[in-house]
């Protein structure tokens, strides 16, 4: 191929499509141009990007870890958590962790525009939110772009006011075109739409091109903000999908969707027959296996089955996907309108067209997402701003987003979506379409590839040497990708991209981890409550449904090996959990293969080396400390969020800050050793109390945590005696340690009681019943929770009540309790019935709550009921100790994935039957 013949590119990237979101991938939405491209190209089934947007382009156009090229963590997560808590993470500033495209890295565009291509851009860009790290500073020639990583649609941004903490919800002073600012009241259309209007800038580009530059080859980008939220389209488009629309293309081949869309809008069947009815096209079209076992749905509202909604709310979530299938519809349409340039200049079968989404589905519910401002969550500000009303979604002035039960129908047969670091966050669509390479029609390639190899495909397409480790004056990385030419012109002779057996990838983000080997993948979900790692032989088990961790640990420890293994800063950048405790770790693969491995003993392995960890993560030296008590202080890392976690996506202020914290202040020390005792006397109990070593194990950690507990308590009263606002942070941290600790200090004497002593855990649990009345006192009055952090698990959200939720069937059991009846006293009754009614009020509120919300309820209640409620429990009033037995246990045990609470319940209730008499225990649940 001469130099006059090098291939034109247009790589074009969806916002959070998921993997059967278009018809060559198994969808129902409209979408004929790609369906057509597929014919002629190749469909790819283990493509795989990052697990989040910016991360992901990162990647592309460096051809390297997001680790290294910049975005190691996503800005707009460095943003949030230093307004929650006024510091900046533990990672800004560190390399990888620019928030922006880095210098490391020679940047795809800049390669090929000094190798003699015509660059241009239209779209998302969320490399960079200022000028100097804009497209046009990182090799594009001629570019529109949209600078941050979401928006409104149509260009609606309602005047907030100056105060408002307004998240993701304005964009003045981040479009550029070229290097120039824009300002997108003044200079964008009436009629402005992105996808419309980032394909008309695109379009304007190459049929503006003057004569030299079309002597050139291009590389063209076309980066859409859709289908991410907020879910927005023109009417006359979701219209198709709102009314009877067969997709005749699908009627032949799947008769059951003719009985299925006969009547109402296309989406009125709910999410799970979408996924089932996606997964048979899958199968059908050979894009997974016909035996695949398929991931159950996950996330806020997998427990919430379509039939358990109101008419209503199923008509609410229908319009929301009927938008969001409107938005994909028009992505077709408007590649369509490019494909038709490209076919009328005679450029289209000289140009390589690839199309993908940049992650998994976005299932996240981002109601409850905190915000400073005179609005609480970021529900609350769209409440004041925008309609919702079904009649309104997809309008402008609309912001919803669909949820998780959607996504995980986009993302089956695999498991999660956006973020999870399990195949349904990073498995994504890829389709390519490129003459030369085709070797056969409706060609799919089911071998292992990522995002990294797009980058060394088109250099090796394009006839350009990558630069290697010095480009235009500065040191730079090499890739890490393959490129895919072999294997896609020639499949047969060259089936693989990666060594299938040696090929080791990471993943990590937001805490979540993965790391891959051949076929193996061990996953880490910590931002998901995980505190372990899962192994998953994904080639025989794709949908990530069957954890070999324990029966295969010799591959696991392999893994984690690999995970941990140690090179020197300037060959790569650490993960995000690294870099939080001040570790140099990486991703990348040590040169010994699994098999060659020797597996360590548990006692030598990365994973149970707890001093070793305490010594990266320490403030301060630990050698003061006994052995023992770095031991705890380790195992504090291992389940601290499952303990103490109040807040998704806020882990890392327990497991990590908690820790320096102790090393300043006794009290958090001794309490966070007592938490750790407890937690491993509860474990040994557990493990097999026949047999005596594991009974003194229980006892010994018992015993040395009921020391550390005491000690804290001791230790608390001073530090309560002089609390004030400078301290106010610490003293309400320790007073969250010490409810925490005095729940797990309570089920652990239980568990140790000699059968023929009197139980004291009635006692024990007003106690603690107390004790969350202090912590939400000392929140009150020093108003944190943590330095500058307002949001408290404790305090009840101002967001109006759900009409429907999954707390509906304990609503429902609350709705019937008539045991008051039988209270002749007027003033216990009153007072009884008063806190009743706050029970079914926080229950209805924790509706939203994606914290265990019956067991947030139980906390606020424990927290708000009245003084008058408490005395009547103090002194035994029988209607009081059955309200009780409510009220503090509205969250199952097994609901509750922590051990503090094991126990309480059974033995509580146990103690009320005893106390009450006939005349009550049948009210006492059971």
């Amino acid at each position: 191929m001469g130099a006059s013949k090098r291939p034109n590119f247009l790589i074009i990237v969806a916002d959070d499509l998921g993997f059967s979101d278009i018809r060559p991938y198994g969808s129902e939405i409209d979408t004929p141009v790609l369906d057509r491209l597929s014919k002629d190209g190749i469909r790819m089934t283990n493509f795989h990007t990052a697990q989040a947007c910016s991360p992901t382009r990162s990647m592309l156009f460096s051809g390297t870890d997001n680790h290294i090229a910049g975005l190691g963590q996503m800005a707009e997560a460095a943003q949030m958590k230093k307004r929650l808590t006024g510091e900046e993470p533990a990672y800004v500033g560190k390399p990888g962790y620019e928030g922006y495209l880095n210098w490391k890295v020679a940047a795809l565009p800049e390669i090929l525009s000094d190798a003699g291509y015509l660059t241009i851009m239209s779209g998302k860009w969320h490399l960079g939110m200022t000028p100097d790290v804009s497209p046009s500073a990182r090799g594009f020639q001629k570019s529109f772009g949209f600078l941050p990583g979401c928006g409104n649609h149509f260009n609606y941004e309602p005047q907030f006011d100056h105060n408002e903490d307004t998240m993701l919800l304005t964009s003045d002073g981040f479009w550029m075109e070229n290097d120039k600012r824009i300002d997108r009241k003044k200079d964008l259309p009436k009629d402005f739409y992105s996808t419309n209007f980032f394909t008309d800038k695109l379009i304007d580009f190459l049929v503006n091109r003057t004569e030299a530059e079309k002597q050139q080859p291009f590389f063209s980008y076309l980066a859409y903000t859709a289908p991410h939220w907020p879910m927005q389209a023109p009417q006359e488009v979701i219209e198709k999908y709102r009314e009877f629309m067969l997709a005749i293309a699908l009627l032949p081949l799947c008769p059951r969707f003719l009985s299925d869309y006969l009547v109402g809008g296309k989406y009125d069947n709910g999410p799970d027959r979408l996924r089932l009815d996606r997964l048979e096209q899958l199968k059908r079209l050979g894009l997974v296996p016909s035996d695949i076992e398929a991931a159950p749905p996950v996330g806020f509202e997998s427990h919430v089955a379509w039939n358990d909604l109101t008419d209503h709310e199923r008509a609410i979530s229908a319009r929301k996907m009927e938008v969001y299938a409107a938005m994909v519809d028009l992505i077709d349409q408007n590649i369509g309108r490019v494909v038709d340039l490209l076919e009328a200049s005679g450029e289209l079968e000289n140009t390589f067209i690839l199309f993908m989404s940049d992650n998994g589905a976005e299932g996240s519910t981002l109601e409850a997402a905190p915000l400073l401002s005179s609005f609480k969550t970021l529900g609350e500000l769209i409440t004041a701003y925008y309609d919702n009303s079904l009649e309104n979604i997809g309008k402008h002035d609309s912001y919803v987003w669909y949820g998780s039960r959607w996504a995980c129908a986009a993302t089956a047969p695999s498991r999660g979506f956006k973020v999870w670091s399990t195949e349904g966050g990073i498995r994504c669509p890829c389709l390519v379409r490129f003459p030369p390479l085709q070797a056969s029609s409706n060609a799919i390639s089911h071998t292992f590839t990522t995002v990294m190899d797009i980058l060394p495909s088109i250099l090796q397409l394009a006839q350009v040497q990558h630069p290697g480790t010095s480009f235009r004056g500065r040191n730079v990385v090499v890739p890490r990708g393959k490129s895919w030419v072999d294997h896609l012109s020639s499949p047969s002779t060259h089936p693989t991209v990666h060594e299938e057996e040696n090929h080791i990838h990471g993943w990590e983000l937001f805490g979540n981890r993965a790391i891959r080997m051949g076929s193996w993948k061990a996953v880490l979900l910590a931002r998901q409550g995980g505190d372990s790692w899962e192994l998953y032989n994904v080639e025989e088990d794709p949908a990530e449904q069957h954890d070999l961790a324990k029966s295969q640990p010799n591959i696991l420890e392999a893994l984690l090996i690999h995970w941990a293994t140690k090179v020197k800063c300037d060959e790569t950048a650490p993960c995000t959990a690294c870099v939080r405790r001040g570790a140099k770790c990486s991703l990348k693969a040590p040169t010994r293969s699994v098999r060659n491995i020797r597996v360590l003993s548990s006692r030598n392995s990365v994973q149970a080396n707890p001093a070793s960890h305490l010594r990266c993560i320490a403030p301060s030296p630990i050698d003061v400390l006994a052995a023992e008590d770095r031991e705890l202080l380790g195992h504090w890392h291992r389940v601290a969020f499952r303990a103490t976690v109040h807040q998704r996506g806020y882990e890392t202020l327990w497991q990590y800050e908690v820790t320096h914290l102790a090393f300043e202040h006794p009290v958090i020390l001794n309490f966070v050793l007592a938490i750790s005792s407890f937690e491993q006397a509860h474990t040994a109990h557990y493990s097999r109390t026949d047999v005596q070593s594991h009974r003194r194990r229980r006892d010994l950690c018992a015993a040395r945590g009921f020391q550390y507990y005491y000690a804290a308590v001791g230790l608390m009263r001073k530090t309560v005696a002089v609390a004030n606002k400078k301290n106010g942070a610490v003293c309400h941290l320790a007073s969250v340690l010490m409810m925490i600790s005095s729940y797990a200090e309570g089920s652990l004497k239980e568990m140790i009681r000699d059968q023929n002593e009197p139980s004291s855990m009635l006692s024990d649990f007003l106690v603690t019943c107390r004790l969350t009345r202090g912590v939400r006192a000392i929140a009150d009055a020093f108003g944190v929770i943590w330095p500058n952090r307002t949001e408290r698990i404790l305090f009840v959200t101002k967001v109006d009540a759900p009409a429907h939720g999954p707390l509906d069937p304990l609503l429902e059991m609350l709705e019937t309790v008539t045991f008051l009846q039988q209270e002749y006293n007027v003033t216990v009754r009153r007072v009884c019935e008063t806190a009743l009614n706050l029970m079914k009020w926080l229950v209805r509120k924790a509706q939203t709550s994606e914290w265990w919300p019956a067991h947030r309820a139980s906390l606020q209640w424990a927290a708000l009921v009245s003084d008058e409620f408490i005395q009547l429990l103090e002194a035994r009033e029988p209607a009081a100790l059955v309200l009780l037995s409510y009220g503090c246990f509205l969250a199952d045990d097994n609901s509750v994935d922590t051990f503090i609470l094991t126990g309480w319940k059974e033995g509580v209730c146990t103690e009320i039957r005893d106390l009450v008499g006939p005349k009550w225990a049948w009210a006492v649940p059971s």
